[in-house]
């Protein structure tokens, strides 16, 4: 595999991008380019860890493929890729990615690419790999350059979440953080390649270091130990001037001893600005009047603008250091500087790598190393507790929109900094990822103080944070670990505190959420539905169970509402009320609600046998809001219908009340859209909101489902239960609604319903959900 870098084309005016002609500040293009050249990977070869992160990217955002670019000057570049797209080096002017260089957003959409006149034309597009969603971000190189992007594309239409944009932003980053730590490791070999280089040049004082790999301090001693003797030099010393320390005085074996040397030095460290100078230097020096005059020559080592050792050699004479001698020292100098920017270099690579880079704080690797030495310290005390928080910002993504992401950062360093502020040398704070910390509190005996940790934990970190002349009130999710002792592995104990922490951010718990047993097992239960709905997912273990809808006064049957069960192990099916929780969680609703309405439409076009025998028969599917608020959903929805060659009037879409606020424009035209194609709009549980009179009002609604919740005063003759329900069905009637009522369990209820005027139920009385075959069944028998 070919590892060198690809030649670049000549430097240009003007970029060109799908045939359009961008301005590109030649000079500003050209700096890009360099940043790019300079990454030291402009090749066509792939960078097989960074597919884990598109792999991430495929899974979090549910599209087909993921990737990461980088954007020369007349060719783009793929060094990770991963999901169903055949892509491979492409043109600048057909990439997506040079279009989401120049965008003046961070991030950049394409919903639609047959909708953007951009792109409408594209090869990429029209042909393989028929790429209709793109979303690209920056990968901005330390220098504000950008040098390609992360990207995500799929062959349908889409639209992101905040948190999926948000995770591409951390993508984006976590890729340039890894490009630009394999740049220093590389400029790290360079350092060590060229300061053999040095070593091969240098005489006896430094040609014992060319085979080891010192540290600073011990480069010094070793150069001061070894200089060659037939320099001349009577005595010698090298200060380390980061650590204030010294090598000592040395002396030349090969020369008589010289009693005024010690007090030249004496001199000389009562002057210690003499040896400030940037450059080397001699001078004239003697222990005083009348004695005879030394050559003092200085030899500074500096790294980065900085002093990092000075070299200090007295001469026996009284001539200047000859040229050759300061020659050598500076040889001996340059040597020194190398191995002292290695030892710089591994000590940031090492920060880094370690720490958050806005906070200072350490990094989940490092913050769990140093939690294990601590329980394991832990262990062995009995008068000590320690407590785990884990706290996250409350909306932190919405400051970084209001407020841009500088200011974003700023609240960060802040809410650091105050964590900081109430820990004491044993306790420590961590930065996990975007808003999310670790805390680690010890206390002391008595183990009463817990309460007041807490207490002292949140009143810190909550509340007005004064930012660039902007007040702002920030509030923490905070979950806890209480720890007597060795609990449990870090990791384990990181995940509790998390989890207690999603309780209090999804409302189960106000402020803090203190994991303890039952909270853990709650946490418990939901990983494992978590997993099993994943794994539903990914295997398609899912199945429609189907309840009739009859008509009352003659109990036929008129549709059936398609109702989704999960397929157990063990082969039972599982109600959707106990998994929908876990599919929003992990942000699969969309997705399993286009396998519904794609498998609705397949029965109805397999069994034309129902919709002969039942005149205007349909099949009813509630459509989560994710869905239903789509801006392309009414096209895909209809196109699907025209293709299946399904009649419109065969189908009824079920939309809550949380579908239809806050007001939005997409739902509307989309609802709009439907029933004029001839799809029934039905407002499922109505009467269970606030604001349900008001919807009826601004959507198109056909149909009223009434929420079983309004039946049960029928039975027991609850009169303000069923003046609640009367007033339900008026209300119907007035706006010129079908009305269904849901849960429906004996003919008493039923009787009710048609006094009131609704005609329409479904419950157990009619039919518990059931298999498409027992549906065709009860039809049948009609």
């Amino acid at each position: 595999m070919n590892n060198e870098p690809l030649p670049s084309s000549p430097s240009a005016d003007e970029v060109r991008v799908s045939g359009a002609a961008f301005p590109a500040l030649p000079d500003l293009e050209e700096a890009r380019l360099d940043a790019l050249k300079t990454m030291g990977i402009l090749n066509k070869d792939p960078i097989p860890i960074l597919e884990i992160l598109c792999r991430f990217a495929v899974d979090f955002c549910g599209v087909s493929t993921a990737a990461i670019t980088l954007v020369d000057r007349e060719t783009v570049f793929f060094k990770a890729l991963a999901g169903e797209m055949k892509l491979a080096s492409t043109p600048r002017e057909k990439s997506f990615c040079a279009h989401a260089l120049l965008d003046e957003n961070e991030i950049m959409v394409i919903p639609d690419t047959l909708l953007d006149p951009r792109f409408v034309e594209n090869e990429q597009v029209t042909q393989e790999p028929f790429i209709r969603f793109y979303a690209g971000v920056r990968l901005m190189a330390a220098n504000g350059h950008a040098i390609g992007c992360f990207c995500v594309m799929d062959t349908k239409p889409m639209i992101l979440s905040d948190d999926q944009l948000s995770f591409l932003r951390e993508m984006s980053r976590e890729t340039i953080n890894y490009l630009e730590g394999e740049k220093s490791k590389r400029e790290l070999s360079r350092l060590l390649h060229l300061e053999k280089e040095v070593y091969n040049k240098l005489l006896l004082s430094t040609a014992d270091l060319a085979s080891s790999s010192p540290t600073f301090d011990e480069a010094l001693h070793h150069i001061i130990s070894h200089l060659d003797p037939q320099l001349g030099w009577l005595s010698a010393r090298i200060r380390n001037m980061q650590t204030g320390g010294s090598t000592g005085i040395y002396y030349n074996p090969s020369l008589p001893e010289d009693r005024e040397v010690p007090l030249i030095w004496k001199r000389l460290d009562a002057e210690p600005s003499r040896t400030q100078s940037e450059i080397p230097y001699s001078e004239f020096i003697n222990s005083s009047p009348l004695r005879p005059e030394y050559t003092h020559l200085v030899v500074p080592v500096r790294v980065r603008d900085r002093l990092i050792a000075v070299m200090e050699f007295i001469y026996p004479d009284h001539r200047n250091a000859d040229p050759r001698i300061r020659d050598v020292f500076n040889l001996i100098a340059a040597n020194l500087s190398l191995v002292a920017e290695r030892e710089l270099l591994n000590l940031d690579l090492r920060f880094k790598s370690e720490h958050d880079s806005i906070t200072g704080a350490p990094n989940r690797e490092l913050f769990i190393q140093r939690f294990n030495r601590i329980l394991l310290e832990a262990s062995t005390m009995s008068n000590r507790r320690i407590t785990l928080f884990c706290f996250e910002i409350d909306k932190f993504q919405s400051i970084n929109v209001d407020y841009g992401y500088e200011f974003g950062e700023k609240i960060l360093h802040e809410l650091s900094r105050r964590a900081k502020s109430i820990c004491t040398p044993d306790d420590m704070i961590g930065r996990l990822m975007g808003g999310e910390f670790l805390l680690l509190i010890h206390e002391q005996m008595p183990f009463e103080t817990t309460t007041a940790v807490i207490e002292i934990v949140k009143n810190t970190l909550n509340g007005k944070y004064e930012i660039d002349d902007v007040s702002i009130d920030i509030n923490l999710s905070i979950g806890c670990v209480i720890l007597g002792g060795a609990e449990g592995t870090p990791e384990e104990l990181i995940r509790r505190a998390e989890e207690a922490m999603h309780l209090v951010k999804e409302g189960a718990y106000q402020q803090v959420c203190i994991a303890d047993e039952q909270v853990t097992k709650e946490a418990m239960k939901k990983r494992a539905m978590n997993r099993m709905v994943k794994d539903a997912v990914r295997n398609n273990d899912f199945t429609l169970f189907y309840q009739p809808i009859v008509e009352i006064p003659s109990g036929k049957i008129v549709g059936a509402e398609a109702l989704l069960r999960l397929i157990n192990m063990d082969g039972s099916h599982l109600e959707a009320k106990y998994f929908i929780e876990a599919m929003e969680r992990m942000n699969l609703l969309e997705h399993v609600d286009a396998w519904v309405i794609s498998e609705i439409l397949l029965i109805i076009k397999n069994n034309p046998g129902i919709l002969e025998k039942i005149p205007n028969f349909y099949f009813s599917h509630n459509v989560t809001p994710g869905v239903i608020s789509r801006p392309d959903f009414d096209n895909h929805f209809l196109k699907q219908i025209i293709e299946s060659k399904v009649p419109p009037s065969s189908l009824q879409i079920e939309i809550t009340e949380q579908a239809l606020l806050p007001d939005n424009q997409f739902v509307f035209e989309n609802i709009t859209e439907m029933r004029r194609a001839g799809i029934k709009i039905a407002l499922d549980d109505f009467g269970m909101g606030t604001s349900n009179l008001w919807i009826i009002t601004k959507y198109p609604v056909d149909v009223i489902k009434i929420d079983r919740t309004f039946l049960q005063g029928i039975i027991p003759r609850n009169n303000s239960l069923n003046s609640l329900l009367s007033s339900i069905t008026d209300i119907a009637k007035n706006f010129g609604c079908t009305m269904i009522a849901e849960g429906v369990e004996q003919p008493v209820q039923s009787e009710h319903l048609i006094n009131l005027g609704c005609t329409y139920a479904q419950g157990y009385l009619y039919g518990k959900p059931m298999p498409l075959n027992e549906l065709q069944a009860l039809i049948a028998k009609q």
